[in-house]
């Protein structure tokens, strides 16, 4: 008994950080959306219109068809054209699950709440790993937790689009690659593996953003001339298993026509990173171009461009004093020695 509490409390020592992230990413998610979301036979959120109902109805569609190889097809949505549910934006991970208990779950049915509270608990999980990184404070780095969750980036696609709101896909890329060096290479391999499991059966969105992730630390072993070995076999996992899942999940089985008419309108803004677009009580919206530029919203939060913008002046400050007030003062220190000893 001793030795389990023991246990215990190693673990709890060594896992508190994202433990509690997790936790204000929870919490935070029941203040905003309630708990009413979680009850799986709730529907009536999803279905007000937009990409919500696009989602759920998704779901619906895939549920109550036929099995097909590859397994994410289904028949009834476009028939008699089968149609993968990765077009339906249903977080197809949830939906091949929950439909092999289909006939034992309710009429209605819906996972999207308790997934979007296990997206805002990993966004926590994992901006919290982020923080401690760097500045090694726990307490810090729980609480900072908190701006990666409520940053409107993560939010507005809560509200609108509930596959991308596994935006911690992204945030668990940088962490692979900032401990790169500290994991075994057989478990970074396999960690990235997992990662393109992930990002191919949530939002194909998210096999780009986090293999660009994944090849901006390999440039930079590459150029800083470290051993790449493990970065390549990484990089080959994750696009193999990302590949993989896409076509098991039938996103190769159907052609598609490109539609152009709406190039560019729901895109990301170049100003995008700075322009609130309703998301901040002290900064004002810019210009945007497009019909639809919510779709690329990336602002981070006035909490986090003010925190930047204090970062960057204490860069800056630090900087100037390392190399020219700190040097200075040690230039008038050889100049006193060099007189004391009368050699001057």
């Amino acid at each position: 008994m001793k030795d389990t509490v023991q246990a215990g409390l190693n673990y709890w020592k060594k896992n508190n950080v994202w433990i509690l992230g997790t936790l204000v990413g929870i919490v935070t998610f029941i203040c905003i959306f309630g708990v009413h979301v979680l009850n799986v036979t709730y529907t009536d959120w999803l279905l007000g219109g937009g990409d919500l109902t696009q989602n759920y109805l998704g779901w619906c569609f895939f549920r109550n068809s036929d099995w097909f190889f590859p397994f994410g097809l289904m028949d009834n949505a476009s028939y008699p054209n089968t149609v993968s549910v990765i077009f339906t934006d249903s977080v197809p991970l949830f939906a091949v699950f929950f439909k092999i208990f289909k006939a034992v779950l309710p009429d209605r049915f819906q996972y999207f709440g308790i997934w979007a509270m296990l997206c805002m608990g990993a966004q926590g999980a994992f901006g919290a790993l982020l923080i401690y990184h760097y500045v090694k404070k726990k307490a810090e780095a729980i609480v900072g937790s908190l701006l990666f969750v409520i940053t409107p980036a993560m939010l507005g696609q809560m509200s609108l689009n509930l596959a991308l709101g596994a935006q911690w896909l992204v945030l668990c890329s940088l962490y692979l690659g900032i401990r790169r060096m500290e994991i075994s290479e057989k478990r970074l391999v396999l960690a990235w593996g997992i990662a393109g499991l992930l990002t191919g059966s949530i939002q194909m969105y998210f096999i780009p953003m986090c293999g660009f992730v994944l090849l901006s630390f390999l440039l930079s072993d590459l150029l800083r001339r470290k051993k790449i070995r493990q970065d390549i076999l990484a990089l080959l996992a994750y696009l193999g298993a990302a590949v993989g899942v896409v076509a098991l999940l039938g996103g190769f089985s159907h052609n598609h026509m490109p539609d152009t008419s709406q190039f560019g309108q729901s895109s990301f803004n170049l100003n995008g990173l700075w322009n609130p677009q309703g998301w901040s009580q002290y900064l004002s919206d810019l210009p945007v171009y497009g019909a639809n530029p919510s779709e690329g919203l990336a602002f981070p939060g006035t909490g986090i461009v003010l925190t930047l913008i204090v970062a960057a002046a204490a860069c800056l400050i630090h900087t100037i004093y390392k190399v020219f007030i700190k040097k200075e003062k040690k230039l008038t220190h050889l100049r006193f020695d060099w007189g004391e000893n009368g050699v001057a």
